[in-house]
């Protein structure tokens, strides 16, 4: 495979995303995402610090940031380890065969730091706007939930939170005025 044309190094964001091959699910019951989850946990979390999830059906977006003295060999085999996992549990459970997903992983460098505030509000707001459920949360398979308040989670840096947005409670109000005037747009 050819090499990354961006370096994963130490202390820099990352948006990670991947596809489903063909578009096809890549979670298909609740376990598949906790499955999905708990990689995140074993393999991703020690070098990379968690800061916004979301994991779609056909897809999943993570946001974070390369822990300090990482090499980008690391996150690299980090992501490929639950790239692996994930598609061998799901090829398995399913008796399915061939590639779960599209290709190799996108890591999309963020280096601005308003884009990195858009970026977090546009992956927890993915469910409502793909429109499988009506508020970001409702949607169980992202860390909205912990960002705002309502659930205990190992997976969020509670001090980005607060540092970026004033806490939970005013993230929660720059996402109600995203959605409402991502709502009237699309009555236009």
């Amino acid at each position: 495979m050819p090499k990354r044309k961006v370096s994963l190094d130490s202390g820099l964001f990352f948006h990670f995303i991947n596809l489903g091959s063909n578009r096809q699910l890549i979670f298909l019951e609740p376990e598949d995402y906790l499955h999905f989850l708990r990689g995140v946990q074993r393999w991703l979390a020690p070098v990379v610090e968690i800061l916004a999830y979301c994991l779609m059906p056909t897809h999943y977006h993570i946001l974070g940031r390369i822990r300090q003295d990482m090499e980008s060999s690391q996150v690299s085999a980090a992501m490929q380890r639950l790239g692996v996992s994930h598609a061998s549990m799901i090829n398995k459970r399913y008796d399915r065969i061939g590639p779960l997903f599209k290709g190799r992983f996108e890591a999309l460098p963020v280096t601005e730091y308003a884009y990195l505030s858009t970026l977090c509000l546009y992956i927890h707001s993915n469910p409502v706007k793909a429109r499988l459920v009506g508020q970001p949360e409702e949607w169980v398979y992202s860390n909205y939930l912990e960002w705002i308040g309502l659930r205990d989670g190992t997976l969020v840096e509670r001090t980005f939170v607060d540092d970026m947005f004033g806490g939970g409670l005013m993230y929660r109000t720059y996402m109600m005025e995203m959605l409402e005037n991502w709502r009237k747009n699309q009555h236009q």
